[in-house]
């Protein structure tokens, strides 16, 4: 018989001889070099012998990898800026690699970024800045696998102008008004209605635009009268009014 060391290890040992040749395969060995030897363990006609692999060191190459983003029609939705959204992958092995990739997968829009596993095929990305975003995805490799980089998806990335109307009360805490109408122009035209919490909302503006809020309903005024937004390139969380009874004016 003879037994087969990679690397100091036996990984076959007393492998039976066929016209005086054994054989061993092994799928176990990570990329780079690995000194292989045999040892003939003789029998009673033949002496023991050892002899290392012919030509050197075994060389065994690393896998080639490709990675692909997976959910573009999902990225074709837009988001707001710090709203996160997912960025799903694949990584598979190029024949005739074969296996499991382990390692880290980073996407990126070009200054957020988010890793996970590869295994976990997905991480939610939250950008920063408003705009449409190259997203790109990069898989690090590991010792038996090459990296390998995603051909970049695209997604928008929007703004938001958010706030609250309120009714002065004198001598009390101000109360929510709904049904208020606010108006929207500028870069963009809109009308909403503020909701049972005195709230309103306008979603998906484009970055960079210069917009002016203004809520109306009758017998009221509002303080202030309107307000106004230069270069909005980050959400406006507190564009917010407060309501007077118009008969008896801002106080």
């Amino acid at each position: 018989t003879v037994s087969f060391n990679f690397d100091g290890i036996v990984l076959c040992d007393n492998v039976a001889m066929t016209a005086a040749q054994a054989t061993c395969t092994v799928s176990s060995l990570i990329g780079g070099t690995h000194v292989v030897t045999a040892a003939y363990n003789g029998d009673t006609n033949f002496n023991i012998s050892a002899g290392s692999l012919t030509g050197g060191p075994q060389v065994v190459s690393k896998a080639d990898s490709v990675m692909a983003i997976t959910n573009q029609a999902q990225l074709d939705t837009p988001t707001h800026v710090g709203e996160s959204y997912p960025v799903n992958w694949t990584v598979t092995l190029v024949a005739p690699g074969a296996g499991t990739p382990t390692g880290n997968v980073t996407v990126s829009d070009g200054s957020a970024s988010c890793t996970a596993a590869v295994a976990a095929q997905t991480c939610n990305l939250t950008s920063t800045t408003p705009g449409t975003k190259t997203i790109t995805g990069t898989y690090a490799g590991d010792g038996n696998v090459n990296g390998s980089s995603a051909t970049p998806a695209s997604h928008l990335v929007n703004v938001m102008i958010t706030g609250r109307v309120q009714q002065f009360v004198s001598g009390g805490s101000n109360t929510d008004m709904s049904g208020v109408t606010v108006s929207l122009s500028g870069s963009t035209t809109a009308t909403v209605t503020t909701d049972s919490n005195g709230r309103f909302t306008f979603t998906q503006l484009a970055g960079g635009g210069s917009f002016v809020v203004a809520p109306a309903a009758g017998g009221f005024t509002f303080d202030p009268l309107s307000r106004s937004y230069s270069n909005v390139n980050t959400n406006v969380m507190n564009a917010n009014f407060v309501g007077y009874d118009a008969a008896a004016g801002v106080r």
